[in-house]
């Protein structure tokens, strides 16, 4: 579990707010805006006055101006939910360097898990690759952060991940609105993921994707002859890297452009991280951002 992060990078993700740009549901005190109406927190709107109502929330410069009487409305602020759903399938097994994908998507996993506990919301935790393979329930309790990394650090890659099914299956279990964060390489149908991202969405739920790309992936240093060997099909393709090089550059953005432009058009939030790059500098320019756009 030491491994799944460091305590500078937790005491910086710690100073951070996951903040909902869209109204989420709730039922706890906290510090997000709810649809639900109460008397507390944020001016909302008027409304007319009625017998029975609390005569404290009278607006009486509107009295002073209507002579009629109106209450001031607010918004009440609610706990958050954050559901974090991790790929661990056989293509997240890929690795150039030290750091393989999967180690990676559980580093981020953890520092959002122990961001939105320490803020004092909830986060439920689903590891998926052909099926769920680990779901941990939504919990407030600062002790789940444990819970989480204990779940998370023996998974290794297998199977072929089915993103979409995922995010489908995902979108009929989160019965209130939140948010979603789906870590993976996203190397899938991009029509099919796109379609279970706008199913969280339609659902309400405020959506980001965090797309994890090994150095070589994106870069592809190969030369020579080189044998190159499917991420999960199994197959294997021996082939002159210098030759295939352009082609599998514009293959590869190709598809980054279109999961960009499915997730842009969706409203949902595109994040690609690299994993030569700090995972906690990714996360946090993210987080300000989103801060800044609330």
């Amino acid at each position: 579990m030491a491994n799944l992060f460091d305590p500078k990078m937790l005491s910086l993700m710690e100073r951070l707010d996951l903040a909902a740009r869209f109204v989420v549901e709730g039922f706890l005190s906290g510090r997000h805006k709810s649809p639900y109406r109460g008397f507390s927190v944020e001016f909302s709107q008027h409304r007319a006055y009625t017998p029975g109502d609390d005569t404290r929330h009278i607006d009486w410069k509107a009295y002073g101006k209507t002579e009629r009487y109106y209450l001031r409305e607010y918004q009440q602020e609610t706990n958050l939910t954050a559901h974090i759903l991790v790929d661990t399938s056989r293509s997240m097994a890929y690795s150039s360097g030290q750091l393989r994908k999967i180690e990676y998507a559980k580093m981020a996993a953890a520092c959002l898990a122990f961001l939105v506990l320490d803020q004092q919301d909830s986060v439920s935790v689903m590891a998926f690759a052909d099926d769920v393979r680990i779901a941990i329930a939504p919990t407030a309790r600062q002790a789940a952060f444990v819970d989480v990394c204990e779940a998370l650090a023996p998974i290794e890659p297998e199977g072929s991940g089915d993103i979409a099914a995922a995010l489908h299956r995902a979108a009929g279990m989160f019965k209130k609105r939140g948010i979603v964060v789906v870590i993976s390489d996203f190397l899938s149908d991009v029509d099919a993921v796109v379609k279970g991202l706008e199913h969280l969405r339609f659902a309400g739920h405020d959506c980001l994707v965090i797309q994890v790309l090994d150095t070589a992936e994106t870069g592809f240093p190969f030369s020579g002859m080189t044998l190159f060997e499917g991420l999960e099909d199994g197959g294997r393709v021996f082939a002159d890297a210098a030759r295939i090089k352009r082609e599998y550059l514009r293959a590869l953005h190709e598809f980054m452009t279109k999961l960009r432009s499915g997730c842009v058009a969706s409203q949902v939030d595109y994040l690609l991280a690299g994993t030569s790059e700090s995972i906690d500098k990714v996360l946090a320019g993210y987080l300000l951002s989103r801060r800044g756009r609330r």
